[in-house]
Formats: structure tokens, sequence, C-alpha cells
């Protein structure tokens, strides 16, 4: 038989053998569990009690000896149900905790077009009316790539929806191009810098989140949340902004 299922419920190997040997024998003292399964005496009776407190051993008395039984099977469901209620019962409380780790430093990688969309689609998810994202925009002829230029309009269109303000920065060279698209845009402020300062690394700032771009034929998307590296990157973008031009 395939216990596979028994150790992934929580029972560890020597209490599914313990369990087994009790629905063959039925009530036994522990000598003869001793002798079926092999395992030392002290382990069994530590295995013993882990079962009777998971409401699947019981035992009686009889001349200062006790003897134990084996409970139906359908303790076992019951059992595994009964957990499960219990850890709905503490669901608000590990969610609770995750929103606190939220606002924790973490970083992740996405590669490729899928985990572009990803890292893309949490900012229009955690961004409001209230917020703000911040764009370093990229070299023009990394823009060229079809499914990443309809990716990035419709993105925009959530944008819109959601009336999340944007501002970005880009190449001079992209005024008449990118740049004559984007401040058609609604809540859109574009201004550009000039002196080759642009790379095919894009950057993206809102919240305390920080997107870095990697502008290749194969995506790759770096996420940082953390406040103080968004807060020096809010800074950085500033400056760049206080000196580009309309």
């Amino acid at each position: 038989m395939d216990t596979k299922i028994l150790k992934e419920i929580g029972l560890s190997e020597n209490e599914i053998k313990l369990y087994l040997e009790l629905l063959k024998l039925g009530e036994t003292s522990t000598g003869p569990l001793i002798k079926k399964t092999g395992i030392a005496s002290s382990r069994v009776y530590t295995s013993l009690n882990a079962l009777i407190n998971r409401g699947l051993v019981t035992f009686v008395t009889k001349n200062n000896t006790k003897y134990y039984q084996a409970e139906n099977p359908d303790a076992i469901l019951k059992n595994v149900e009964e957990n499960k209620k219990q850890l709905e019962n503490i669901l608000p409380d590990l969610k609770s905790i995750i929103k606190k780790e939220e606002k924790e430093t973490y970083s992740t990688i996405f590669e490729g077009f899928n985990g572009f969309k990803i890292a893309f689609q949490n900012q229009i998810d955690v961004c409001t009316y209230k917020d703000e994202i911040l764009v370093i925009g990229f070299s023009p002829q990394n823009y060229a790539f079809k499914s990443l230029r309809i990716f990035l309009k419709n993105i925009d269109l959530k944008r819109y929806k959601k009336k999340v303000k944007l501002k970005i920065i880009l190449p001079k060279e992209s005024k008449n191009t990118i740049g004559k698209d984007r401040e058609k845009e609604p809540y859109t402020q574009v201004k550009y810098i000039s002196g080759g300062f642009f790379s095919p690394t894009a950057m993206n700032i809102y919240k305390d989140y920080v997107l870095l771009t990697i502008w290749e034929e194969k995506p790759t998307v770096f996420l940082i949340k953390n406040d103080q590296i968004a807060t020096s990157f809010k800074q950085f973008f500033n400056s760049l902004w206080s000196t580009a031009k309309k």
C-alpha cells in the first residue's frame, strides 16, 4: 500500500507503521508492536502518544498494562478536516503577517515576455489615483518590439482608467516619435534630455518600488521593493526632471 499520503498529512514513518500494525492486530500491548515493527520501545511510546493526540489511537488499562487500539481509518479524514478548520481560523492572522512583510524589503527578477507582463502589471495593481509613476525611458531603437509596444499600450489604458499620473523622461531624439505619442496620453507629462544619457535599461519608480528593465529581445526586469531605495531613485528622477525640457 502506498503510504505517501499519510506522510503528506503529517504522520511520521514510525506513526504510520504503528497505526497500520494496530489495524491488523486490534487491541494489543506494546510488546507485539515492538516485535512486529522493529521500532525501539522508547520511540514506540513517543509515536503512540502522538497518534493518541491525533485521535487515531485509543487505549485502555488492564491490570496496570496499557492496551492500544487503532481508531477507524475514517478518523484520519476527520483529523485532516479538523486541521483544515484550524487553518481556516488562523488564516486572517497569517494574512496579517503577509501584509506586514509587504512593507519590508524584497527583490525579484522576471525574465521573458511573460515575466515582463507580470512585473508591469504590478505597478497598475498597486497604484491608485493618488500615486505617480516616474519613468526614465529607453533608447528609441529598442521600442521597436511590436509585442512589447502593444502590451505597454494596454497597460497605459488601464492606467488611464485608474487616473494614475505618469511623468516620463525620454531622449531628445524621441520627441517626434515616442514622445509625440506619449504627450497625447492623459495623466501624462513628458520631458526630454539630451547628451546620450539613455541606454537599453529603463527605470520605473512608484510607491516604494523600483523597476529596472533591460530592453532586449528577451526582456529582463529587476523589481525592488524598498522605501529608502525608492526614495533615493525618486530624488534622482526629480533632479533630472528639473533640468529636462518640454
